[in-house]
């Protein structure tokens, strides 16, 4: 009788079958990853500059990039991979379980070269190289991790450029049966783009990374909305804040090698008889006029006076104009500086007589309590200016704000997020729903 001897490698393959068997069919554990630390590393280097922090909660709504699959196994939907980033071109990652899957381990590498993963001699990848790593207790059932990574190009031409980033990024994910799987993020079957989801080897490993220049750092653009009822009289508006509607774009770009800041203002709506200027105060005396007449932007051939206030069947041209400012300007969830409006009750701003200026309440009490611009009716004090933190349905002429957003309260009972309860759209002007014959 022949006597069989297993050499040291077949008795580790051995090993890690009875292995495999034991854990049952839900584990489909991967042979490379199990031994991977036995195995010899030529690990390559870590780009350099690339700093990664964990994010669990991000206090503003980072600008998405894309949504890749989260897949567990070989096949089976884990969850997703977001992309965001935000206006340093600071790259988010986003790790989100579904199906009744946890996070026990998450693995990022995120660079500019599939050549800087780093992976063993076979180009497996060897996740416990790759620089970002968290654990998590099972117990916690962890469903979202966010990790940032840090834009290594903040001040040079590449800062916004369009340089093709890589993303390779390993979960180990355990559901109610206990069963653990390791998960690899790849594009989904349904996706169109440019993007391509490529595995490291042909067999062995269903490790996959993500690369492609549509995953290149591109600046958001945030939208603000500020609206005014222009009367600082008791008992004198109509409280339908479409007096003026104006909404601001703003994004960063890199011009002639510096990187400024772009600020887009839309003029899209008036509802007055009155005439205004808008304008804006960037601090230490920087003022900037966009228009000297809401009425010269806004011609009103709505019976005159009216200019997307009355029909929205019949959408008017709205106006816009852009400026460039230095990068210095800091914002997030809070516009770089203070809109304000300069209006003329004669109707023209070429007579000035018994002008004002107005601001917007909820900015000015920010920087200075008791500074926003208000008025009254009856015993209730209302703000002249409106500032939502996002494009904006107004009200429809003469239909008080509170008809179509009913948390619209007086600033004594003042609820900072009224603009998300649209509670009657037909009481806005909205081309896009409105019944139109």
């Amino acid at each position: 009788m022949k006597t069989v001897k297993f050499g040291h490698r077949a008795l580790n393959s051995l090993m890690l079958f009875v292995f495999l068997i034991f854990m049952g069919a839900c584990s489909e554990t991967q042979v490379d990853e199990v031994l991977d630390d036995v195995l010899n590393s030529s690990s390559r280097s870590i780009p350099e500059g690339w700093s990664y922090s964990s994010a669990r909660t991000i206090d503003f709504e980072p600008c998405a990039a894309g949504t890749f699959c989260l897949v567990a196994g070989q096949h089976i939907d884990a969850g997703t991979l977001d992309a965001a980033y935000d206006n340093d071109g600071n790259f988010y990652i986003t790790y989100n379980t579904s199906n009744g899957w946890y996070l026990t381990e998450v693995h990022l590498f995120v660079g500019h070269s599939a050549e800087d993963i780093p992976t063993n001699i076979n180009n497996h990848p060897k996740i416990g190289h790759f620089p970002y790593k968290m654990t998590f207790d099972a117990g916690d059932m962890t469903t979202s991790h966010t990790v940032m990574i840090e834009n290594p190009h903040i001040g040079t031409e590449n800062q916004y450029g369009c340089i093709s980033l890589v993303i390779a990024a390993h979960a180990v994910v355990v559901n109610d049966a206990e069963c653990e799987e390791t998960a690899w993020a790849r594009l989904c079957d349904d996706y169109e783009g440019d993007l391509t989801s490529q595995r490291f080897v042909e067999e062995g490993t269903w490790a996959t990374y993500i690369s492609g220049t549509s995953l290149c750092i591109q600046p958001c653009e945030v939208d603000f909305s500020f609206a005014w009822e222009d009367i600082n009289v008791e008992d004198g508006n109509d409280g339908d804040y479409n007096d003026l509607v104006v909404q601001t774009i703003i994004w960063k770009e890199v011009i002639d090698d510096d990187t400024k800041t772009q600020i887009k203002f839309i003029a899209k709506a008036r509802g007055a008889g009155y005439d205004h200027a808008f304008w804006i105060d960037l601090g230490g005396g920087d003022t900037r006029t966009i228009f000297e007449s809401s009425k010269a932007v806004l011609t009103g051939t709505e019976g005159g006076f009216a200019h997307n206030t009355l029909n929205p069947c019949n959408p008017l041209p709205f106006a816009e104009f852009t400026i460039t400012v230095d990068d210095d300007l800091v914002y997030t969830d809070m516009p770089p500086f203070m809109p304000m409006i300069t209006v003329y009750p004669s109707g023209t701003y070429l007579d000035p007589t018994g002008k004002y200026d107005l601001n917007i309440w909820e900015l000015a009490e920010a920087m200075t309590p008791g500074s926003g611009d208000t008025y009254v009716i009856g015993e209730l004090t209302y703000p002249n200016g409106v500032f939502i933190p996002a494009d904006w349905l107004w009200p429809l002429e003469y239909t008080t704000i509170s008809l179509s957003y009913e948390n619209f309260m007086d600033i004594d009972n003042w609820d900072d997020e009224w603009y998300n309860n649209l509670s009657d759209g037909t009481k806005v002007w909205d081309p896009e729903n409105a019944v139109c014959e």
